[in-house]
């Protein structure tokens, strides 16, 4: 927006993050501590090292750095230049983008990690005006694809001097980064680019003067699909130059580095999408109301063998006859009114205006949802004086408001606004109200609900499809994206401007029930009636009590949890165990630790699997309740408690509990979860990790090994009892010597060959996996001749 009366240059001390984004305007960013900024995440750490070290060689080096959705790439760029601003005041910064949206929200970014910048940093948005670029004291630059495009065409004129000519002339560093830089193949851009290169870096090199000019590309996709336009990004834009190793595909650019979502996920900076409202069936739309709307409005379903503009063709017409159809939007605002508590923080994707403004009405008109509702999208002045109630606001003030609720249940409807450029990590719930058919806006759409806990977000995030059109046409899998499905397999992606090189977008899928501290959980008559002891515990677990190995387990044989009509109901299961019970008994420990610790715990959540079988659900209950006990903080503290021996001496008072209860109701234990197995599984993964790592194969070998030697009945969940062990000295050393004890002597020598199997089983034996394993046969008594062997 001008502000008229503000002269370029002018400066002004703005909070952008609060009042709205000045262009043509020096901005001082505001000052806050550096200590309000979250820690940067490993693989964002990792990355800024590999750009810090690209800028020490003349000409620096420029690359791409390859993230999916969520990964955090505006805050590596803008770490990147705070730090470099730090070192090197006379640095100066350009970030440019296609879309207005991204630069608003990048400028806001910019206010909430100002705490990282040097005291009296200066940003702007350049407005078209020239006067702005000659701004020396401006650190920070954005600038839109066209304005860019522009500027590198004023700049390589020789005819004028520009500011941006003469301080790579004059060998000062300066940066563009490019957000989704797939988009620097666009011809008329790459023509610019060219001439920029040819007519002033070129001339430098051969004067043998250098010049510190770089490109920093930023995308999913970076890699544009025109493939004339690779040989300009090869050997000008990125080149390789073998100063870094390079971490790209074979497309001859340097990528400095590259994290794909299964690393986000194991990191917890992504959360996996829950299935569970879904499946419930509750927001489907009925395939009779379906037809029948399409028959009324003509619209005809493309058929097996349409072309693939057909299919686009037919989703855009149903969008608009089914999606925008007042029986449709009715149905959706009443189960979304009905289920707001357990779907919490909710974003809602439409296809038009008019119908995200008549969803909002209708949510507004039912009881106690009128200050629950917003609406965003590209004609917000319109609503000024309608019925919904809303006065004019901008976009960006709806996003603030929406964000500042925290993760309080309310719902944002929103079109073509928050399929990139917004991230509010509370967002629980998004439901898909419109048909698409690229894979990349399915993705976006969903990525606005998977920031995982370390990213300040959720646990897991609800996802709700109330079309699957599936139902209706089987062979419409092939056209339509879904979580469940192949990546690349939707109709529409090349319409839209993405680049190659995409990384896989999707995340696991599960399905739990939501947790009690987040929804009122009911106990059903019929739950009283038929498992009276079972429904008592879960009263005295609802009430904050904690539970328990074996009411945990009698819970998750007897009980299943089924949602409908905006409650959450415990009733009677079939006697097997339910592994979505178990998952949401687990869960709501973990949370309910975190609470009485007062701690994120985020590191522990690697600990919690999401669908436990019964011995994982022990093994989890008590590491849980042993870092509860022992008030375990930080990794590092839980570290500590592993290697002196409190842990393993907690948990292995858990297990002759276990133990001293099987046998006074007189069955047997379970042999997975006997002491003894507990120990020879420990010393197994002390031999594998001893060369580093646990792989796959050496499990495999262990858990053959065990099954025979203890009796396991599931070698399954050894390998899962094996893969979770995290062994010191002083915890193998005592397991050792209790085995000693507990098992007979060709056992002790079973179990000694056994190890010396699993040592080789990568295909090699190190010398530290011959000395750990030597250190065992002398702990498990046998002879000097064993040892040596």
């Amino acid at each position: 927006m001008d502000q008229g009366g503000v002269r370029p240059g002018d400066e002004t001390e703005v909070n952008i993050g609060t009042v709205g984004v000045l262009r043509g305007v020096a901005l001082h960013l505001p000052s806050t501590a550096p200590n309000s900024v979250p820690v940067a995440y490993a693989h964002q750490i990792a990355a800024l090292r590999k750009l810090e070290e690209g800028d020490k060689p003349c000409p620096p080096l420029s690359g791409i750095v390859h993230l999916p959705t969520g990964a955090g790439k505006t805050r590596i760029g803008l770490e990147f230049i705070a730090r470099t601003l730090e070192r090197d005041p006379t640095h100066r910064f350009v970030w440019a983008t296609h879309a207005n949206m991204l630069i608003e929200q990048t400028m806001n970014d910019a206010a909430k990690l100002a705490g990282l910048f040097p005291k009296g940093t200066r940003i702007a948005w350049y407005n078209g005006r020239k006067e702005l670029l000659a701004v020396e004291n401006i650190h920070l630059m954005f600038i839109t694809r066209t304005h860019l495009l522009d500027v590198f065409d004023q700049a390589h004129d020789a005819r004028s001097s520009h500011p941006w000519r003469a301080r790579v002339e004059h060998g000062l560093p300066t940066t563009l980064f490019y957000d989704e830089c797939h988009q620097l193949g666009a011809p008329k851009l790459q023509s610019s680019i060219l001439k920029f290169y040819k007519k002033v870096l070129l001339p430098l090199e051969s004067e043998m003067r250098g010049h510190r000019w770089r490109i920093i590309g930023l995308s999913a996709t970076p890699v544009p699909t025109r493939h004339a336009a690779h040989p300009l990004l090869q050997n000008r834009v990125f080149p390789l130059r073998g100063l870094q190793p390079n971490v790209g595909a074979s497309w001859g650019m340097h990528v400095f580095h590259r994290v794909d979502n299964k690393t986000l996920i194991d990191n917890k900076v992504l959360c996996p999408v829950n299935m569970y409202m879904d499946e419930a069936g509750s927001f489907d739309l009925r395939p009779e109301l379906i037809t029948q709307i399409t028959r009324d409005a003509r619209v005809v379903p493309p058929g097996p063998s349409a072309s693939k503009k057909d299919v686009i063709e037919y989703a855009e017409k149903f969008n608009t006859a089914v999606m925008c159809h007042e029986r449709v939007l009715q149905f959706l605002a009443e189960q979304l009114a009905k289920n707001l508590t357990i779907l919490g923080k909710t974003v809602v994707f439409v296809p038009e205006i008019g119908a995200a403004n008549s969803l909002v009405a209708k949510l507004k008109a039912l009881p106690g949802m009128s200050d629950k509702v917003a609406v965003v999208h590209s004609q917000m002045a319109e609503l000024a004086g309608t019925s919904n109630g809303a006065r004019s606001r901008t976009p960006e003030q709806v996003l603030a408001q929406f964000k500042e609720r925290g993760a309080s249940p309310c719902i944002l409807v929103n079109v073509e606004m928050l399929t990139e450029g917004f991230d509010d990590p509370k967002v629980r719930t998004v439901v898909l109200a419109k048909l698409t058919l690229s894979t990349n806006r399915f993705w976006q759409m969903i990525g606005r609900g998977t920031r995982g806990r370390e990213a300040g977000g959720t646990f897991d995030c609800f996802v709700i499809d109330p079309i699957k059109l599936v139902r209706l046409y089987d062979y419409f899998g092939g056209y339509q994206p879904s979580i469940l499905g192949e990546p690349w397999t939707a109709a529409a992606d090349e319409e839209e401007e993405l680049g190659e090189g995409a990384l896989d977008p999707r995340v696991p899928a599960i399905s739990r029930a939501p947790l009690p501290s987040v929804v009122k959980y009911l106990v059903s008559t019929e739950m009283r009636r038929v498992h009276a002891a079972v429904a008592a515990a879960i009263d005295a677990f609802l009430r904050g009590e904690r539970l328990g190995e074996e009411e945990a387990l009698a819970i998750a044989r007897s009980t299943q949890i089924v949602s409908g009509n905006g409650s959450v109901v415990v009733e009677p299961a079939n006697g097997s165990q339910a592994p979505a019970t178990a998952s949401v008994l687990l869960h709501e420990t973990f949370a309910r630790v975190r609470e009485h610790l007062r701690a994120e715990l985020a590191w522990l959540e690697k600990y919690m699997p999401n669908e436990p079988d019964e011995p994982l659900l022990r093994h989890a209950l008590r590491r849980l309740n042993a870092v509860e006990e022992l008030e375990l903080r930080t990794e590092g503290e839980y570290a500590r408690a592993d290697m002196d021996g409190r842990l393993s001496q907690y948990m292995g008072r858990a297990v002759v509990r276990h133990e001293a209860l099987a046998r006074a109701a007189g069955a047997a234990p379970d042999i997975s979860e006997s002491q003894s197995t507990l120990d020879a599984a420990l010393l197994c993964s002390a031999v594998g990790r001893s060369d580093g790592e646990l792989v796959a194969a050496e499990i495999e070998v262990a858990a053959r090994l065990l099954g025979p030697l203890t009796g396991t009945r599931d070698s399954a969940e050894l390998r899962a009892l094996i893969g979770s062990a995290t062994p010191n000295a002083t915890a193998w050393k005592a397991a050792a010597a209790r085995l000693r004890t507990s098992l007979k002597a060709d056992e002790l020598r079973t179990l000694l060959d056994g190890l010396l199997d699993v040592a080789a089983a990568d295909g090699r034996m190190v010398l530290d996996e011959i000395i750990i394993t030597g250190q065992i046969a002398k702990q498990l008594g046998l002879s000097s001749v064993d040892a040596d062997e």
